[in-house]
């Protein structure tokens, strides 16, 4: 099954030590999944950006 998705991400911090050593800012992307069923459970196969 393929599905296109919008995944939000919030700010990214990322500390050492109590310091900060790296920040990202929110951000939101349109991939499309490749997902297979296997044994009841969705797997995910492939991700990538979606088909236009």
């Amino acid at each position: 099954m393929e599905v296109d998705l919008t995944v939000r991400r919030a700010q990214l911090t990322v500390r050492r030590d109590g310091e900060v050593v790296h920040t990202a800012g929110a951000r939101e992307d349109e991939v499309r999944v490749v997902l297979s069923r296997h044994g009841g459970r969705w797997l995910l196969q492939e991700w990538g950006p979606p088909a236009r």
